[in-house]
């Protein structure tokens, strides 16, 4: 789940920051050579996870929302699917 998400992310960050530094040394190192004074650092875009955490949960507590309306015999089948397909983009049925 999120947990995984963000171990898997932290290790990718973990990777390029490793690159980022290389790269960065690199690049001064080549400017140098060409005579060309200053620093040069490379950094990559952060990835953010908490904003799509905080969208799947949100989708989770609807559909689960819609399952116990389902259940309830509140919405009718047809109606479950309609909502699962406008809130997922999935043709596949609720339950």
């Amino acid at each position: 789940g999120t947990l995984q998400l963000d171990y898997y992310v932290s290790s990718i960050q973990s990777i390029q920051e490793e690159k980022a530094d290389m790269l960065s040394d690199y690049i001064n190192i080549v400017n140098r050579v060409r005579g060309i004074m200053g620093d040069v650092l490379f950094v990559y875009k952060r990835q953010r996870t908490s904003d799509r955490r905080q969208l799947a949960e949100v989708r989770k507590l609807e559909i689960e929302s819609i399952i116990a309306q389902l259940n309830a015999g509140i919405i009718s089948q047809a109606e479950a699917r309609e909502e699962n397909i406008r809130l997922t983009g999935e043709l596949e049925p609720v339950v």
